[in-house]
């Protein structure tokens, strides 16, 4: 039922809308706790992208982002109930890692926030704006707020806040940006995916329990945050 997943093939399905009642874009709040998730996963993505082999493996190290779940509709619309937080950061990579890349503007424009108009406006800019932002060597954060097209209004929102913060800490990881582009596109055998599964193939409620916690061991600190 669930299959390995990468954010460009659900997005070449479908177009991702984060609905009105889910939280704000949290994983990149500047308390203690985020921070040690955020730094955390993003170091873990940037060790499976490069393939590197942690002892006694002798296979490059892949990272399974759990199960991501939700409603899909006739028009292929998803709607994520669970997995916003993860798909979000994953968002911001593509767009660091495709950002002189324009044949990529019409699938990064399929992902958007139902829950604030000033998230939606502000991702639909940053899509359009990506390049921009990545072409000094400032940070993104003072590239973004320092532009015209980015509404001092933005400031207030926290998930503009916190997307802010991640996009700062990709940028200082220092992707290899050909190779990261590579391993993105990677579908057959990505090191870095989900398990996506649709609401209406999970069934009933103990049912749902046991797929998602079928692995039989205790979450981690990422899965406790998300």
């Amino acid at each position: 039922m669930s299959r390995p997943n990468t954010l460009l093939t659900l997005l070449d399905e479908y177009s991702i809308e984060v609905p009105r009642v889910q939280r704000d874009y949290v994983h990149g709040r500047n308390d203690e706790h985020s921070t040690i998730v955020r730094t955390n996963l993003l170091n873990d993505i940037k060790s499976a992208y490069e393939g590197k082999v942690i002892p006694p493996k002798t296979q490059p190290e892949t990272l399974d982002l759990n199960f991501v779940y939700g409603k899909t509709t006739e028009d292929k619309v998803f709607y994520p109930v669970d997995g916003q937080q993860r798909l979000t950061t994953l968002f911001l990579l593509h767009l660091y890692a495709f950002s002189d890349d324009e044949t990529k503007t019409n699938i990064l424009s399929k992902f958007s926030y139902q829950s604030r108009t000033t998230t939606r406006d502000f991702f639909k800019k940053l899509v359009i704006h990506r390049k921009e932002v990545f072409s000094t060597s400032d940070s993104p954060e003072m590239v973004i707020q320092d532009a015209a097209w980015f509404v001092d209004s933005w400031k207030y929102d926290p998930s503009v806040r916190n997307a802010l913060n991640t996009l700062n800490d990709i940028y200082c990881l220092g992707f290899n940006i050909d190779d990261l582009k590579k391993q993105l596109e990677e579908s057959s055998n990505p090191r870095v995916y989900f398990q996506f599964v649709k609401l209406d193939e999970l069934g009933m409620e103990d049912e749902l329990y046991i797929k998602l916690n079928a692995r039989g061991r205790a979450l981690t600190l990422f899965e406790n945050f998300k």
